[in-house]
């Protein structure tokens, strides 16, 4: 299940899993409130983070947490991000849920 963080919390995961060397993949919704796209995507975002548990999946609302919305570089909503350790490895802006699903998929195989 994909929770929702704040920037602080963002900021734990990236120390943790970079200081583990992990190279799980931590799939990324940048979203906000008022976005209708970001509305419709978060079911299907729901759903891979139930089909993938090789990856973690969390959602952060930019509007409010605008220090991950500068370091992402994130210019429009919704924006899904692959981070593996602290190095941003794929990014989707828009809702193309097919493609996002393909990007999980390279990073947990390894093909970023």
């Amino acid at each position: 299940m994909a929770r929702v963080i704040n920037e602080k919390e963002f900021a734990d995961i990236i120390k943790a899993n970079t200081q583990s060397n992990s190279s799980r993949p931590l799939v990324v919704d940048c979203f906000t409130d008022w976005c209708p796209p970001c509305k419709a995507s978060a079911p299907i975002f729901e759903k891979f983070s139930q089909k993938y548990t090789e990856a973690d999946f969390i959602k952060i609302n930019v509007d409010k947490n605008q220090g991950v919305a500068v370091k992402l570089r994130i210019q429009g909503v919704p924006t899904f991000a692959i981070i593996i350790g602290n190095r941003l490895v794929s990014k989707i802006v828009g809702a193309d849920m097919r493609k996002l699903e393909k990007e999980i998929q390279k990073a947990i195989n390894g093909k970023e």
